[in-house]
């Protein structure tokens, strides 16, 4: 014998096999639109503290100053050519030199790809250059770096740890016969 409260059951549980099998289109819309936002992050390209893969753009010659791109707050460096790996970082300029670093140290994946191979791309704006990155330990290369980056993004001496912080300067790559 079949109860009212029996049917009401079977219909709730004829109901949740509808939903299962026809997904609410809110749904499938949201199913799409993180499917997009997951290739999109699995694009070329760095994106905020994510890193990307090779870097797109027109490669360009270092300037012999670069002190007029100075000013660009974020820019992008690629690493490990055999299989690029890209990331956004600080950068600042001090006359012929361009400077980045890593404040965690080593402790970072594009110290350890620059360790294995210095070869690196930068790139500020649609230019990209093909630079050599070179650890610098020399106390006045330092502290002058330390003040351009400093100066352009407000730093305080508490700030940073000088002792812990990785410090690159991006040289020109030398040609090869």
């Amino acid at each position: 014998m079949v109860t009212r409260q029996s049917q009401r059951g079977l219909l709730r549980r004829r109901g949740a096999c509808d939903k299962a099998v026809n997904p609410p289109q809110e749904f499938t819309l949201r199913t799409m639109l993180l499917a997009v936002f997951g290739i999109l992050l699995m694009a070329c390209e760095p994106m905020g503290p994510l890193a990307g893969h090779a870097l797109s753009g027109t490669t360009t010659p270092p300037p012999a100053d670069w002190t007029s791109l100075g000013d660009v707050e974020t820019v992008q460096l690629q690493t490990r050519p055999a299989d690029p790996y890209s990331i956004n970082i600080w950068g600042a300029a001090v006359g012929a030199d361009y400077y980045i670093a890593s404040g965690r140290g080593a402790n970072t994946s594009w110290v350890g790809h620059i360790a294995a191979d210095p070869d690196v791309v930068l790139r500020i704006g649609d230019a990209l250059y093909d630079l050599r990155a070179v650890r610098v330990i020399d106390a006045e290369e330092r502290a002058r770096a330390g003040s351009a980056y400093a100066a352009k993004y407000d730093l305080q001496a508490q700030d940073a740890d000088p002792d812990a912080a990785w410090l690159f300067r991006l040289d020109r790559r030398q040609a090869t016969p």
